[in-house]
């Protein structure tokens, strides 16, 4: 559980090492997280239905209830990966929010160019847009 004092000791340290490069990285690792709880789910699937076919099978009780451990495994297996997920989106949006705040007048909503652009194109080899659109976008199809 990720509690308010922590995330508000992370922002301080965070002001000074948000940039596009960083909310880039973060994005893929939540796109990342997604693709293997997906996996996992589909891992759980499957080893449900192995197991009704060994029962239906009378197959020795021993190999089925081992096969419930590896069941057992692949549930941790999701659950694990559903905290690692929140986290990860949590640490987007934190970031995301001090990289809008430090880079963006609001007032007229062009961008500071104290983030160096080019570096960061290159990086990525994508624009600053696309950048903020995507973590946008994994964070609103999280939460959906």
């Amino acid at each position: 559980i990720v509690t308010i004092m922590s995330l508000s000791n992370q922002i301080g340290k965070l002001k000074e090492t948000i940039t596009r490069k960083s909310i880039y990285v973060q994005t893929n690792v939540v796109k990342r997280l997604m693709k293997d709880l997906v996996y996992y789910k589909m891992e759980v699937e499957t080893q449900k239905e192995k197991i009704t076919s060994m029962e239906l099978g009378g197959k020795d009780p021993y190999d089925v209830n081992k096969q419930g451990e590896i069941l057992g495994e692949s549930y941790m297996m999701v659950h694990d990966t559903e905290e690692r997920i929140e986290k990860a989106v949590i640490k987007l949006e934190t970031s995301l929010q001090v990289y809008e705040d430090a880079y963006h007048d609001t007032s007229d909503g062009m961008t500071n160019d104290n983030d160096s652009t080019h570096e960061h194109n290159t990086y990525t080899g994508k624009d600053a847009d696309t950048i903020l659109n995507d973590a946008h976008t994994m964070i609103e199809h999280y939460r959906s």
